[in-house]
């Protein structure tokens, strides 16, 4: 496996762990637009981009971009945006209990956060958490 799905594989194995951040579907590259009607929140990870920080003879250091992205269903008790940001707020829990996702990654950082606001008009909240994580492979490699 390539250390890149490694990652979001991580990710995702961190965000699933009893018990799960949401009831609602918790997935790699999946279409907001798509998710089922009667769905009341999501969780959507995706790799953004990945640059080598540092390389040494026999290791590559990576800082990889993870999007995560909190879609909740608007309903009558909340508003959509404020509840996306309290869905983003246990996936940012859940990852900062273990900063190194079970030992798969050497960091996971502070995300930088934005509220989407081209689906205020949507059925869906969102929020996204855009997180730093630094990983390593050997020289030469990409595999985990």
């Amino acid at each position: 496996m390539n250390t890149h799905d490694a990652v979001v594989d991580a990710v995702l194995t961190a965000l699933r762990r009893s018990p799960a951040i949401t009831s609602g579907p918790i997935q790699e590259d999946a279409d907001a637009e798509l998710l089922p009607e009667g769905t009341r929140e999501a969780v959507i990870v995706s790799l953004v981009d990945s640059d080598p920080l540092e390389q040494y003879t026999n290791r590559v250091t990576w800082r990889s971009r993870v999007a995560i992205n909190c879609h909740v269903q608007k309903d009558g008790r909340s508003n959509a945006g404020r509840a996306s940001r309290e869905l983003h707020a246990r996936v940012y829990a859940r990852l900062m209990e273990d900063r190194t996702l079970g030992g798969a990654v050497v960091d996971v950082a502070e995300p930088r956060i934005r509220q989407d606001s081209a689906q205020a008009d949507t059925r869906m909240g969102a929020c996204t958490g855009t997180y730093p994580v630094q990983h390593n492979t050997s020289a030469g490699s990409l595999q985990a």
